[in-house]
């Protein structure tokens, strides 16, 4: 029996034995919106913070070139947040179009023909480790992470929660005063050979524009907004030799995250 043939016999013994399925506009349409509710519900587990922000991220091919750091990335702006990509990844997957988002990417990398070393599962068990302080946290970690001047708040931040995820991969860190915060998130992408993230807020995006440190870093910053049209929180986000670093702001002037986020020492990413 020739391919062609056992694939029509195929096709014809599937459609002998599955019901047919039927399902009206309306229904499609609730169970999309349930399936919306449920993942943006999950989503906002994720992060132990009042942020309400969900960041879902994508290796693909990693550990194949350890020694391999990607210092330039892609950061596209969605309707209520922003995907950042590899170059590499980004070029390959573009030649026929730009991507949506970084889901998206990923998806379409899966669809193509498997390369050697990929196509594998592999489940890996995240160890993590929480500290109560900056000063607990540096004096038991060596994880570098560009830590924002805290005499530029005018606040005194009472908690402080830093998350440290397999080895210093993922670092998450909360500092908090009252109702104010400032959310910082790190990946460490410089053990991977290409990567895709995606990062969405329940507020839509607003006021985006680019803020230029006073090392000539380039920050992409933008708002999100409440249903009622006012600002819900301040978000900026670079990329720097082979790390994606995001932070949130709610509770505090335009100004005094401008002035916190151009005076952050970007260069330490350099020096290790």
């Amino acid at each position: 029996m020739t391919l062609d043939e056992f694939r029509k016999k195929y096709c014809q013994a599937v459609e002998e034995i599955l019901p047919e399925l039927h399902m009206d506009a309306e229904r499609i349409r609730d169970e999309l919106h349930h399936r919306r509710m449920r993942e943006r519900q999950r989503k906002r587990m994720l992060i132990k913070s009042a942020a309400a922000a969900a960041a879902v991220f994508m290796l693909c091919g990693a550990g194949t070139a350890a020694a391999k750091n990607y210092r330039n990335s892609v950061i596209q702006m969605q309707e209520n947040g922003y995907s950042i990509t590899s170059m590499d990844a980004y070029a390959g997957t573009c030649a026929g179009g730009v991507p949506e988002s970084g889901a998206e990417l990923a998806m379409e990398r899966g669809r193509a023909a498997p390369q050697e070393g990929e196509g594998i599962v592999e489940i890996v068990d995240i160890q993590s480790k929480e500290y109560n302080s900056l000063e607990e946290f540096r004096s038991h970690e060596t994880v570098t992470v560009a830590l924002p001047d805290m005499a530029l708040f005018p606040a005194v931040f009472q908690e402080e929660n830093i998350l440290v995820f397999n080895g210093g991969e993922h670092v998450t860190i909360t500092l908090r005063a009252g109702e104010r915060y400032c959310f910082l998130r790190q990946f460490d992408h410089r053990n991977c050979d290409s990567y895709a993230s995606s990062t969405s807020f329940s507020g839509e995006n607003a006021n985006e524009r680019n803020l230029v440190t006073d090392q000539g870093m380039c920050f992409k910053v933008f708002d999100t907004l409440s249903e009622d049209g006012s600002l819900e929180s301040i978000h900026a986000v670079v990329t720097v030799n082979g790390r994606d670093l995001a932070l949130d702001f709610r509770g505090f002037e335009a100004g005094v995250v401008e002035q916190v986020l151009t005076a952050m020492d970007l260069s330490v990413y350099f020096t290790d």
